[in-house]
């Protein structure tokens, strides 16, 4: 692939994220449906207002399910070498975009080997 294009950097941790790799695909899926589900009901389960304590809480129960889509799509222990125990929202968060930017990145360059292989044209 062009200029790795299959390497994600998270936190500074490069991943081999091969979204056209049917078996990191099939993990990937499976683990982002448990985390969106877990988000959802995390966020139905929210008050009208946080307090200090509450919102420490929420935070750190998003990254706890970061660390789990993590592991489960790369392999147990991922999450400590990307995350290392910290509880950064904002790491977290940009985690996610990371995969779903390599994702549609990896899709990009398909649809364009699709146009380039059409010796049709």
């Amino acid at each position: 692939m062009d200029n790795r294009i299959d390497i994600v950097n998270v936190n500074g941790t490069e991943l081999k994220y091969g979204w056209f790799d049917m078996e990191m695909r099939k993990k990937y899926i499976e683990a982002s449906a448990k985390y969106a589900k877990a988000i959802d009901d995390l966020n139905a389960g929210l008050p009208e207002t946080f307090d200090e304590n509450q919102e420490i809480d929420y935070y750190t129960r998003v990254c706890e399910l970061t660390f789990v889509l993590f592991d489960e799509t790369f392999g147990k222990g991922t999450a400590d070498k990307v995350f290392g125990g910290l509880h950064d929202f904002i790491v977290c968060s940009e985690a996610v975009r990371a995969l779903k930017n390599s994702r549609l990145k990896q899709q990009k360059y398909v649809e364009q080997l699709s146009v380039d292989a059409n010796v049709e044209k």
